[in-house]
């Protein structure tokens, strides 16, 4: 057992709680396998008729994946199979979950953290919910899902999907309602209420959604930029994509981003959403495992934990450290499966 997630049930609906605050609720592996083996339990009991996870205070959902644990077992590849292999199961679990899932983001939402979040059936968004796949800046790429539910087919105009991808832009309750993101926005102050309300005898889950939910208090500044996006973004090349003159704070923000990521992982991202267009979660899903594989076999991705996380100067050594200089062989590498190593959803 582990105390950083805690499990309850009332009236028939589970009870999810995020328990590490300190660590803005980060993915570790005993945390993935608790909460894995939890929602296997809820699917299969009648008793359960609807699943909530929420943070237990603090100012995070979850901002996603124990970096630091894949840091330090750097090198055993058997680790990062089986943390990736559990991690990667996750999502799919919530997004076909037989029941209703809510997650109530309230707080920080990025990288592994969408996983568990932005694929349940109810997403709740409040004032706090701040969401972002900022995995470029750290040498990997959006995953747990991402190609698949950043693309138009799920209702994201194109290439926004495609901007915050590369860019790890952060986007309010504002912006990621309208593009599909999110489903209610309730006032971070009434999520106590609404578990309650929720967790009543014989509640109509929609229903209660519903009478909580009010109007975000953000502006949508991605609507207001949306043909600068769909201008810059909907180009052909990568290198013509990244490169542009900033012109409003919007745009310094994403060269910003643009600039401090890892030109490879741009690479891989640019590549994976392509490939992702026509497929299924399950198939996206498979192809980012072994691509996470990929990346634990490299150095760029834990250079680029090691500047974020562990000597904390944000000045990663990318090689190469622009785009014209990529091989795009050794970035086509990352979509090759390693025979050796099966995953199967």
């Amino acid at each position: 057992m582990t105390d950083s997630i805690l499990f309850s049930e009332k009236n028939g609906v589970g009870l999810a709680l995020l328990n590490r605050p300190d660590a803005l609720n980060a993915l570790s592996h005993e945390l993935i396998a608790a909460a894995h083996g939890q929602l296997e339990k809820w699917s299969a009991d009648p008793a359960i008729r609807a699943v909530i996870v929420a943070p237990n205070g603090g100012r995070a959902f979850c901002a996603g994946g124990d970096l630091r644990a894949l840091y330090n077992a750097k090198g055993d590849l058997d680790f990062g199979a089986k943390f990736y292999d559990i991690g990667y199961r996750l999502p799919y679990i919530v997004a076909n979950f037989p029941k209703p899932v809510i997650s109530l983001i309230d707080g920080i939402v990025m990288g592994g953290g969408a996983g568990l979040s932005i694929h349940a059936s109810r997403r709740v968004l409040t004032e706090n919910t701040l969401f972002a796949m900022p995995e470029c800046g750290i040498g990997l790429f959006p995953d747990v899902g991402a190609n698949w539910f950043l693309q138009p087919a799920r209702g994201i105009p194109d290439p926004v999907g495609l901007f915050i991808a590369l860019t790890g832009y952060r986007l309010n309750a504002a912006e990621m309602l309208p593009l599909g993101l999110g489903d209610y926005y309730v006032e971070s102050r009434n999520i106590p209420k609404l578990i309650e309300a929720l967790q009543k005898d014989n509640s109509d889950i929609d229903a209660v959604l519903q009478s909580f939910s009010s109007l975000p208090i953000q502006q949508n500044i991605i609507l207001s930029n949306q043909c600068w996006i769909e201008t810059q973004f909907g180009q052909n090349d990568l290198g013509a994509i990244t490169a542009f003159a900033p012109a409003n704070d919007f745009q310094n923000i994403a060269m910003r981003h643009i600039r401090a990521n890892s030109p490879t992982s741009m690479a891989i991202a640019w590549q994976a959403m392509q490939k992702s267009f026509d497929k299924n979660l399950k198939q996206v899903i498979e192809m980012e495992y072994h691509m996470a594989q990929h990346c634990l076999r490299g150095e760029e991705f834990f250079e680029g934990i090691d500047a974020a996380v562990i000597r904390k100067d944000r000045n990663p050594a990318w090689k190469p450290h622009t785009i014209d200089r990529l091989d795009w062989q050794k970035v086509e590498r990352h979509f090759q499966p390693l025979s050796h190593l099966r995953f199967f959803l």
